[in-house]
């Protein structure tokens, strides 16, 4: 993890030096000479890299694909594959490790790009669920948008529907750096069957989180418990809550809102306990039983349910962060923001109480009727 903490201090100063930066790009070409990478996937196979490469906008994507011990000879050579245009990096909006490569560790990728004088440490950061970047890269809409057109896409849907959050590559070198784990997004390859025009692309689709503990891929938290991940983080997004009504039916609650405290309690110097407390704000989108919308009695029964939907998330995520050992959602940057000092103070570790710490966990909604209300 040391040369991750060296990224995270070369990263700051990048921030604080602006974009004067260390290089000056002198050789300049015209933009129709050029082919703009927008999207890089990477795999490792048998000890050598797999880069695979395609190009974003209007027209078919061009996909490239290039394999050498090092990253940067791999992109290097793409350059081999094509005599009448330069192949410029400096574009690349998404980067893609196929499961393989984030297995074997994610320092690598991290480090070239913070090192490399054309990428960027705002790219965002896939890592492919049971595939390969390659295959990502290559198939996945071969017969519409491409893969960049699918990314880009697929990180602003995921967001807003609180499915995952998608993070760039400086983002995650930091968390790695400051906590020695954290989530990645994690994407996989879907076929579309059902298409009218009867072809059969391949498509890219949100699968929750990778987890990534000190820099290797230990496991995935699925969609369902991304979400309650992002209300740890306080990363909240829109979401639909399907919860029963109390009259044997079922409604859908929309949620627009949360927000999450984290109140520790110190005893003699230490940390003895952490209660957590999320608050929901929905809207009433759907209602299937005969009773009057607004009805005091199904209201207070829905919000009952969306409180016990939530709360069970957030805890099997808590569950699962706990028996790795990894507090891959921050919980203790947020317990120490409150008081830093008496936090810094412990004699234990964060990581060493972390696991065995009591926890009490309580989610409270509020079900807003009116739109324009609060």
């Amino acid at each position: 993890m040391k040369r991750l903490r060296l990224l995270a201090a070369a990263l700051a100063l990048v921030m604080l030096n602006g974009c004067s930066g260390r290089w000056v790009y002198s050789d300049y070409r015209e933009i129709d000479q050029m082919e703009l990478i927008q999207a890089l996937g990477m795999d490792e196979e048998g000890g050598e890299i797999i880069v695979t490469a395609s190009t974003g906008g209007p027209g078919k994507p061009v996909v490239l694909r290039s394999t050498s011990a090092s990253i940067s000879r791999a992109m290097r050579r793409m350059q081999d594959y094509t005599s009448r245009k330069y192949i410029f990096f400096g574009h690349t909006a998404h980067l893609l490790l196929g499961e393989s490569a984030a297995a074997h560790g994610v320092d690598r990728y991290l480090e070239h790009m913070e090192r490399s004088v054309e990428m960027r440490l705002n790219t965002f950061l896939y890592v492919v669920r049971d595939g390969t970047a390659q295959e990502a890269v290559s198939m996945a809409g071969q017969a519409g948008d491409g893969a960049v057109d699918l990314l880009t896409s697929l990180e602003k849907d995921v967001q807003l529907m609180s499915e995952s959050h998608v993070f760039t590559c400086g983002e995650t070198a930091e968390m790695l750096a400051e906590r020695g784990c954290c989530l990645a997004a994690a994407v996989s390859l879907v076929r579309q069957e059902d298409i009218l025009s009867g072809e059969d692309p391949v498509t890219l689709a949100a699968e929750g989180y990778a987890i990534l503990t000190e820099g290797k891929l230990t496991g995935y938290l699925d969609p369902d418990l991304a979400r309650g991940a992002n209300l740890l983080m306080d990363l909240g997004g829109e979401d639909i809550l399907e919860v029963p009504d109390g009259k044997g039916s079922w409604a859908a609650l929309r949620l627009i809102g949360s927000r999450v405290r984290y109140l520790p309690e110190y005893r003699e110097g230490e940390l003895a306990s952490l209660q957590i407390r999320v608050e929901l704000d929905c809207s009433l989108d759907e209602q299937r039983s005969p009773g009057e919308a607004g009805d005091r009695e199904i209201l207070e029964q829905l919000k009952a349910g969306a409180e016990q939907l939530e709360l069970e998330r957030i805890c099997r995520v808590l569950e699962r962060s706990r028996a790795l050992g990894a507090d891959f959602c921050g919980v203790g940057q947020r317990v120490r923001a409150v008081r830093p000092l008496a936090f810094d103070g412990m004699a234990a570790s964060w990581e060493e109480r972390f696991p065995e710490l009591p926890l009490e966990t309580e989610v409270s909604c509020r079900v807003i009727q009116d739109r324009q209300e609060g």
